[in-house]
């Protein structure tokens, strides 16, 4: 496996990404920016942990 999005944990943790922004683009605006905003960092911290596992599997097998 050469490329990252081959990977189960990260469609699904794109798919939860796609899904705040649909379930939270109808919210009034001033909370939908508060809490957009806090889940999709929590979101995006998770599938770079995610990453950068997978890119030290792959140079750590050559």
């Amino acid at each position: 496996m050469r490329d990252f999005r081959e990977l189960k944990v990260w469609e699904k943790a794109h798919r939860l990404t796609l899904q705040i922004y649909r379930i939270t683009k109808n919210f009034p605006s001033d909370e939908r920016f508060g809490l957009t905003v806090r889940e999709l960092n929590q979101q995006v911290n998770e599938v770079k942990k995610i990453l950068n596992s997978f890119i030290q599997k792959l140079t750590a097998n050559g």
